[in-house]
């Protein structure tokens, strides 16, 4: 038995409150980047970024380098960096296909970085192809500097609406055709951006001290922690549905039977 459980998402929270757990509580990681101290990208490169662990099932990033096919039919200048590391015989794998797809002169493969503010700084789009997220920190940093991001529907709500374009799950052609629309708008691009930034002041203002000082005084006092709203229930119950079908196929299967005595 746990005296707090502290989820980075309310939709964590809400999951976690469907189980009817006791002192659920939402407080977000803190950003990386002070957005006042950051010089957010101009966004006139043809740069698309990806960045995460290398990973095949989660993070899809095979997903991106096909889309890429598509992407320099429009524009051979378009390059996309590939930041992280990950499992070895993934990256094979992505290196081959680079090769097969004839795309070496477009995509590049960049390890884990400490420091990433340049490739941001660079990039005039950001790509989330994963077949599940929690809480982005990637897609925080993002709109740090200030990046439009295009990603698959995941129904996540946190970071998830401002400054960002969402397509159907594994839509590729619909995330490339807002791909391009993106890099061929400015006046789209720079609306995003704009988007981008006045959302993540949300995040870089939350009093996460002051939760943490609350929660933690909460316990010392065996006291309970008045957790506040998140998504409905039903809603919550749909996304634990999309990601067990994800993590577990035959397990997803046996829950839609259960679902539907």
């Amino acid at each position: 038995m746990v005296n707090a459980l502290v989820c980075l998402s309310k939709t964590d929270m809400q999951l976690w409150k469907a189980t009817n757990a006791q002192n659920v509580v939402y407080i977000p990681n803190p950003l990386t980047f002070d957005p006042n101290e950051i010089q957010a990208s101009n966004l006139t490169s043809k740069n698309i970024v990806i960045v995460g662990r290398l990973d095949k099932i989660f993070k899809q990033q095979h997903v991106a380098v096909e889309m890429m096919s598509q992407m320099v039919l429009t524009d051979p200048e378009i390059q996309l960096q590939i930041i992280g590391n990950g499992d070895a015989e993934y990256a094979s794998e992505l290196k081959q296909l680079v090769l097969d797809l004839n795309l070496t002169g477009n995509v590049q493969f960049i390890p884990f970085q400490k420091n990433i503010t340049q490739y941001y700084q660079n990039a005039a789009a950001m790509w989330v192809t994963s077949s599940m997220e929690g809480y982005s920190m990637v897609v925080a940093e993002a709109k740090v500097f200030g990046l439009p991001v295009v990603a698959f529907d995941l129904e996540y709500p946190l970071l998830w609406e401002a400054g960002m374009t969402k397509v159907d799950y594994m839509d590729r052609n619909g995330m490339v055709r807002a791909t391009v629309e993106i890099l061929s708008n400015r006046t789209l691009a720079l609306e995003l951006q704009r988007e981008a930034l006045r959302s993540i002041e949300d995040i870089y203002t939350h009093k996460t001290v002051q939760k943490w000082k609350r929660v933690i005084g909460a316990v010392m006092d065996n006291q309970p922690i008045t957790a506040e709203s998140g998504v409905s229930t039903e809603k919550a119950k749909k996304i634990l549905s999309s990601q067990l079908k994800v993590i577990n196929p035959d397990l997803f299967a046996l829950y839609e039977q259960i679902q539907n005595i």
